[in-house]
């Protein structure tokens, strides 16, 4: 990671917390569903076959795993787990002095959203980080929550100072930890450089899900023909190119039907499905439930 990948990174510590496993519901106990309001580190210390759902996907939780969770993301707990958890802002942003006071998991809403998105800053220390990720040295990472955690209950004027410290060294040793296994995963820096097109072609859906995007296009972008580059884009991503752009099409549709009043038919077209009758049998298909239904069952669950 470069050095510019911290310029401008200037976080505000929001909030730290501590569940013990012994303070759990009984194991199996499902959380409320909630999308995320600020950037989220989470350490797993004791674990009885719990879980996170995050962005759809299934993440079993493990002694030193670090869930790692960013403004927008739609995530569900599933007991049970005891873990310490750092919550911050990227940057002090004086706009957001009475939203840094209300409750910690309280959902982010559209405008929240919009105003991190617009603040035109780009972390890559931020962006980069993956959704979980297994910290080796456990000892040193727990201290680190410990520690941000007593300085939070304490709360004195020095707080924000001692806490950028600790995330700073979280950070950091996340962001090292993070190189160790690449290295292991792809030791040939020719295999990683081969996988870079991919990678920057799956930014581009990530970035433009909303517009038609063909296959042809896309293996333009990782410099590929469109079959080889398919199977590569399988196995770098875990899905197809198609499915990924669907996958980030639903997430997103989910996303605005949980957190607006839109019509469904508004939401179809701004998350790239230009059909209605096509959103709506594929949404059907792919969770089991109509939008409009999964619209009722999941606002009524924030109230």
């Amino acid at each position: 990671m470069a050095y510019d990948a911290y310029s401008n990174f200037n976080p505000y510590i929001v909030a730290s917390g501590l569940m013990n496993l012994h303070d759990c519901p009984s194991k199996g106990t499902v959380y409320n569903k909630r999308i995320v309001r600020w950037y989220e580190l989470e350490l797993m210390n004791e674990v009885n076959e719990g879980y996170v759902i995050t962005e759809g996907e299934k993440l079993y939780a493990l002694k030193g795993d670090i869930f790692i969770r960013k403004p927008g993301m739609i995530v569900q707990g599933v007991s049970a787990y005891g873990c310490n958890s750092i919550i911050f802002d990227c940057v002090h942003d004086p706009d957001f002095k009475k939203e840094y006071i209300k409750p910690r998991y309280e959902d982010a809403t559209v405008d929240l959203l919009n105003h991190i998105n617009e603040r035109d800053a780009h972390f890559q220390i931020l962006d980069n980080l993956p959704h979980r990720i297994k910290m080796q040295d456990y000892p040193y990472i727990n201290s680190l929550f410990c520690k941000c955690f007593e300085h939070y209950i304490r709360h004195e004027e020095d707080f924000q100072f001692h806490a950028k410290m600790i995330l700073y060294n979280l950070l950091h040793a996340i962001n090292k930890e993070m190189k160790k296994q690449k290295n292991i995963l792809n030791p040939s820096y020719s295999l990683l450089n081969k996988y870079n097109g991919v990678l920057e072609s799956k930014q581009f859906i990530d970035h433009n899900f909303n517009e038609r995007i063909d296959l042809k296009e896309l293996a333009q972008i990782a410099g590929y023909n469109p079959d080889f580059f398919c199977r590569l884009f399988k196995k770098t991503v875990g899905k197809s190119p198609i499915d990924y752009l669907i996958h980030i099409r639903l997430i997103c549709a989910k996303r605005m039907l949980i957190t607006t009043n839109n019509p469904i038919n508004e939401i179809a077209w701004s998350c790239g499905f230009k059909n209605e009758t096509y959103f709506y049998t594929l949404f059907k298909k792919k969770e089991n439930i109509s939008p409009g239904k999964y619209r009722t069952y999941n606002q009524q669950q924030l109230f």
